[in-house]
């Protein structure tokens, strides 16, 4: 409540001393204040319009999750590149393997043969006339690779002529022939059911005067290249010799010789 105050030179005696200056109320500031009621709001502020700065802690905490999920987007694509590199390399490190594999399998030198010795053996004293000796072959097999093994399979033929008429045939022993290595062969080929030619009689029986015969002889062979741990498929080696002997009795020697070594996969 507020007091009327008079000034001493005022002249205004209609006015009453023990009046009252009333108040005066503002309907619409009264209106709001009736209006507000206590409870519960929830006053939504816009997003870029909230400005606070946190603190060192908080600050280090949101840059840590900022770059990871930042290195979360990259990932995938690293990952995706490293792998198609490393596809890359192993594709071409398997085709470089091939391609060094392959010069050495295509690019390997056959076997090579030689006969040191041929003898005949049973019967050579025997007067019947369907005689059928034993021959002892002694063989030296060369491998002159430099990385290439051989491996000889089973079913290797050997079979010795006389002007083109079979007289023996034999088997060719199963063995592992590694690079760089020279190995005698001792083979026994059994005689043929065949008539003995003369000359191989003469041959077997004389001791003073030797009787010369000449051989050819022939070997199938089946065997398999091996690099390390590699092998190749089946391949077939074809071997034809030429060989004359002074005699066929004991003290024999080779006269001459020449072998031919084919090989075919």
């Amino acid at each position: 409540m507020a007091e009327r105050v008079l000034s001493p030179d005022s002249g205004d005696g209609d006015v009453p001393n023990n009046s009252q200056i009333q108040p005066v109320s503002h309907p619409k500031q009264n209106n709001q204040l009736a209006d507000f009621r206590s409870g519960t709001y929830v006053v939504q502020v816009p997003k870029d319009q909230v400005y606070r700065v946190p603190n060192a802690e908080n600050a280090l905490i949101a840059e840590q999750r900022r770059k990871q999920s930042h290195d979360r987007k990259n990932k995938p694509y690293c990952s995706c590149c490293c792998c198609a590199a490393s596809v890359i390399v192993v594709v071409l490190v398997l085709l470089g393997l091939a391609v060094g594999l392959s010069f050495i399998f295509l690019k390997n030198k056959d076997p090579k043969f030689s006969v040191a010795n041929l003898i005949a053996v049973n019967g050579s004293n025997s007067k019947a006339k369907d005689l059928r000796p034993d021959y002892r072959l002694t063989l030296k097999a060369v491998n002159s690779n430099k990385r290439v093994g051989i491996l000889y399979k089973e079913g290797g033929v050997v079979s010795l002529s006389f002007r083109k008429q079979e007289i023996a045939v034999g088997k060719y022993p199963t063995f592992f022939h590694d690079h760089k290595n020279t190995t005698t062969l001792n083979l026994v080929l059994h005689g043929s059911n065949v008539a003995l030619p003369k000359e191989i009689k003469d041959s077997m029986k004389s001791e003073k005067s030797k009787v010369h015969v000449l051989f050819a002889l022939k070997m199938k062979l089946l065997a398999r290249t091996k690099v390390w741990n590699l092998k190749t498929g089946n391949k077939e080696f074809g071997v034809d010799c030429n060989v004359m002997v002074d005699t066929l009795a004991k003290g024999t020697r080779v006269l001459s010789q020449e072998c031919r070594t084919k090989g075919k996969h």
